[in-house]
Formats: C-alpha cells, sequence, structure tokens
C-alpha cells in the first residue's frame, strides 16, 4: 500500500538534512504526551504547538522541493514494476527507484539534500 505522505520519522530525517518545514504541506499533530497522530492532516497549522506537530510531505509536496532547474521527472519503469525518480545534476542523471513512488521522492530529496544541491532551510 502507499503512503499518503513521508512518515514521521521520514519527515524527521528531512528537517535534520536542513529541508524548511515550511515546506511542508501536510503534517502529523501532537495530541499529548508525546503522542502523535497516526494519519496526517493536510495543510500545516499556523500554531505549531510550540514545535511538537511534524511536519509532513505528499508525494506532490516532495516534487515542489526539487529545484526545477534539476529537470526532476518521476517514471513508471514497467519491466521493473517500479517508479524512478531523475533529476539532472553535472550533466549527468541521478535516478532513485522503488515501488512506492513516494519512497523514491523521499530518497531523492534526502540525497539532494545530502549533497548540498537544496541548501539547509528550503533555498533554492
Amino acid at each position: 500500500m502507499s503512503n499518503i505522505a513521508t512518515t514521521i520519522s521520514q519527515s524527521r530525517k528531512l528537517v535534520e538534512l536542513g529541508l524548511d518545514p515550511s515546506t511542508a504541506d501536510m503534517y502529523y499533530p501532537y495530541l499529548i504526551a508525546g503522542i502523535y497522530c497516526d494519519t496526517p492532516r493536510i495543510g500545516f497549522p499556523i500554531e505549531y504547538s510550540g514545535g511538537r506537530d511534524v511536519p509532513a510531505w505528499s508525494l506532490t509536496g516532495l516534487l515542489e522541493v526539487i529545484p526545477k532547474n534539476l529537470l526532476p521527472t518521476l517514471e513508471w519503469r514497467d519491466g521493473e514494476n517500479e517508479w524512478e525518480v531523475n533529476v539532472w545534476v553535472d550533466h549527468n542523471i541521478h535516478s532513485i527507484s522503488h515501488y512506492d513512488k513516494l519512497i523514491a521522492a523521499y530518497g531523492m530529496l534526502c540525497w539532494l539534500l545530502e549533497q548540498g544541491l537544496i541548501e539547509k532551510g528550503g533555498q533554492q
């Protein structure tokens, strides 16, 4: 089954890598005593629960954060039964594949952040 948004741990990893939480299009609300709602909500709260709500990104949200100058694409690889996210870096294509397109996009965004191709804080 495909996820509708990054998980709490994936979201925390993106923020740890420097992705600006304000680019999130969803969030996991903090409920009480360290417990989070297990279903992400659309949008992002104006009051950020004192920083305890966890931002989350849908597939569209992840793809929108990838800089357009890298010409990102999402393709289905029929023979491989998986999704592939591609970007162009220094005249070379870099690809990440997974059967779940959201996870492929998450992997690509992590790689881009780790390589410094997206500035800390989400600046492009």
